[in-house]
């Protein structure tokens, strides 16, 4: 049966009308692409201009990850945060954020001796990005602690905490950092509050444990580049566009073209080293925390070592429940038995889920370092430190 001619050219017409206007919206779509990354080339490139007029310092575009762009090489634990630093960044993308370092590179807005003056009371808390990272120096964990110390604590002049995260640091990085750098720094406490790096990097950055992250991608800088050449050669037309467009990558940089090549060197360093169990990373925390309780101790140092908490979405992975249960129990046990203190924060923000960034395993916005900040004096109370 022929359909009438009549409706036969409105559909036509209709066809005609959808092409169009796809067309149109393609090409618009395109020319709004083509505009934004123009204008972000123009941005870097006056960037470029005003870091050398200005000596190349203090200047950064505030597209940054939190804290991953502002390190540099140091011996010992691989990386640290650089001295001296006041600029703009994006707290993950997604807040506007004031960064501060001091002359040793800890983010904390006065600078410090090694030697504290007469009635100090210095505390180093030790981390990952979850210590270091905060939309201002004084919204962050350490900050809030020394405010509310100094509020309560009155035999004590004057209380420091000073932030010692580091973005990405695992906790063998954080007894080196102790060991080689710290401790010379005349602490009174230490507390580490750690344990997601070492449980979830194995997993997607470096499957050997005790290895800093992205390690594989170091050794293959230094042996090799066929990795680099095959993940080159498994680039289409728009995957090339994908991981080099400086659009897409400032809001989703897991698409870069970096981060492919580094992922590459983790599946090649996998198969030979796959990720290692659960119970031998609860091990080696352990064993990394004992290390740093002892020698805390050989110096008259106290230390408080606390296992961070982690969105409960991501705490539902096998992988990370096995971990925490384990860990859990280990410091249980250790503190029953050998008096160790040794502390959990895991499930105590899973009512308040909105605390977490969005999409994000461990990181949380500013309100929630409120609440470490007040759980862990807590721990200091019950611990009968500071006295």
């Amino acid at each position: 049966m022929k359909m009438p001619a009549g409706k036969n050219k409105n559909a036509i017409v209709l066809l005609r009308t959808v092409l169009t206007w796809s067309t149109i919206s393609v090409c618009v779509g395109l020319c709004l692409f083509v505009i934004l990354e123009g204008t972000i080339i123009v941005v870097e490139k006056l960037h470029d201009k005003i870091a050398a007029h200005k000596g190349g310092k203090n200047v950064e575009l505030p597209f940054t990850t939190q804290g991953v762009g502002h390190r540099e090489p140091v011996p010992y634990y691989m990386f640290f945060t650089k001295p001296d630093l006041a600029v703009e960044d994006r707290y993950f993308g997604r807040q506007r954020s004031h960064l501060v370092t001091n002359n040793m590179g800890f983010r904390y807005s006065d600078d410090i001796s090694a030697k504290k003056a007469d009635g100090v009371y210095r505390i180093f808390l030790l981390g990952g990005s979850v210590v270091f990272s905060a939309t201002s120096n004084e919204t962050a964990i350490s900050s809030i602690l020394e405010k509310k110390l100094n509020e309560r604590v009155k035999h004590v002049s004057t209380i420091q905490c000073i932030n010692a995260g580091v973005a990405s640091f695992i906790s063998d990085q954080e007894l080196a950092l102790l060991v080689h750098r710290i401790i010379d720094l005349d602490p009174d406490l230490i507390i580490v509050f750690d344990g997601f790096n070492d449980i979830w990097f194995p997993f997607y950055y470096e499957p050997r444990v005790s290895y800093p992250i992205n390690w594989t991608a170091y050794e293959n800088a230094f042996q090799n580049n066929n990795n680099i050449r095959k993940v080159l050669h498994s680039i289409n037309f728009f995957k090339g566009i994908r991981s080099t467009s400086r659009l897409i990558t400032r809001f989703r940089p897991d698409l870069s073209l970096e981060n492919s090549i580094t992922h590459s060197f983790y599946q090649e360093t996998a198969i030979e080293h796959p990720p290692p169990s659960v119970s031998e990373i609860v091990d080696h925390l352990s064993t990394n925390w004992t290390k740093m309780y002892h020698f805390a101790r050989s110096y008259s140092v106290d230390m408080v070592c606390i296992l961070q908490p982690c969105n409960p979405k991501v705490r539902e992975e096998p992988f990370v429940n096995d971990f925490y249960t384990a860990m859990n129990a280990r410091i249980a046990k250790a503190h029953q038995e050998q008096a160790m203190p040794w502390f959990t924060f895991d499930r105590m923000l899973d009512a308040q889920q909105s605390l977490f960034v969005p999409g994000d395993p461990v990181h949380t916005w500013d309100t929630a370092h409120e609440l470490y900040a007040a759980a862990m004096i807590r721990t200091i109370d019950n611990s009968g430190l500071i006295k």
